[in-house]
C-alpha cells in the first residue's frame, strides 16, 4: 500500500479529492511532485514539495 492509499483509505480521513485540492492550495498539481505531506492534528495538511531535479 502506498502513503496516498493509506491516507486516504481510512473511514473518516480525506478523499482523494479532499487530498488532491489540499495539494492544489499548496501550490502542487500532482501527488508525484510531493516528497512529504503531513496531516496535522488540527486537520491542516504541510506539504514538502520533491525536489525538480530528483525526479
Amino acid at each position: 500500500m502506498d502513503a496516498v492509499s493509506a491516507l486516504v483509505g481510512h473511514p473518516g480521513w480525506l478523499t482523494r479529492a479532499d487530498l488532491d485540492a489540499l495539494l492544489r492550495e499548496h501550490g502542487t498539481g500532482e501527488v508525484g511532485a510531493v516528497h512529504l505531506a503531513v496531516l496535522e492534528a488540527r486537520g491542516r495538511l504541510s506539504v514538502l514539495p520533491r525536489d525538480r531535479d530528483r525526479r
